[in-house]
């Protein structure tokens, strides 16, 4: 895949924006329902690895994250 050759960064001083996308486009996050599990999630593991979650959009399919702060050693996402 194209991606694992880009450079990775993991440096207190940056910031990181982050845009995924649902599998095939489905719009799950069109209920409210399933959309507080996903901020619960990434509030847990914002706490767990040690980053700070500055922001964050959630639209029917894409999701937008805005994250500053390096990750912990050997913390996994």
């Amino acid at each position: 895949m194209l991606y694992r050759s880009l450079p990775k960064f993991n440096d207190a001083s940056y910031g990181h924006f982050v845009t995924t996308r649902t599998y095939r486009s489905y719009p799950y996050f069109r209920d409210e329902k399933l959309c507080e599990p996903l901020v619960e999630g990434l509030e847990f593991y914002s706490e767990k690895c040690g980053f700070t979650l500055v922001g964050y959009v959630i639209m029917p399919d894409p999701i937008c994250i805005y994250c500053s702060g390096g990750i912990k050693r050997g913390s996994q996402i």
